[in-house]
């Protein structure tokens, strides 16, 4: 088998795309949506509060910016679409994810996925087949693991 020198490997970094850090507009937008979700209950748990910080991180946006909305209770969003069709599928595993984190989807969350998901042009089937995954992996975690 013959040796790679690094110099021979060099155009790799031109194949492998690099993640494109989302618009402020989305960032807004990605919050918004899932702070329609904390606040549909009319409570923001500690652990939501939490996830929303990891997620502003995740999706590179400045942590100010989710308090801001946190302040306004997302008062300013309209429940809208995402940019690129891959960023409303990650937005909607937040939503879900997020609507979990106390044991499952409350009927005030499922409509809120649902009128996102609607107006992102993602069919029920598949909003119910990522609640149904995200409930898998919710179980599968909270699992012991046998050896």
């Amino acid at each position: 088998m013959p040796h790679h020198t690094d110099t021979q490997l060099d155009f790799w970094p031109v194949l492998i795309k690099q993640k494109e850090t989302m618009n402020a507009a989305d960032q807004r937008q990605y919050l918004g949506n899932l702070i329609a979700i904390a606040t549909a209950d009319a409570v923001v748990l500690m652990s939501e509060n939490a996830f929303l910080a990891q997620v502003c991180a995740n999706i590179g946006a400045p942590p100010e910016l989710l308090v801001e909305l946190l302040e306004n209770r997302g008062s300013d969003i309209e429940l809208r679409p995402l940019s690129r069709y891959s960023t409303r599928i990650l937005c909607l595993e937040d939503m879900i994810e997020l609507a979990m984190i106390d044991g499952d989807v409350a009927l005030d969350e499922k409509k809120v996925i649902f009128v996102v998901a609607q107006k992102s042009g993602i069919s029920k089937d598949i909003v119910l087949t990522l609640i149904h995954e995200a409930r898998q992996r919710l179980e599968a975690a909270e699992s012991p693991v046998v050896e």
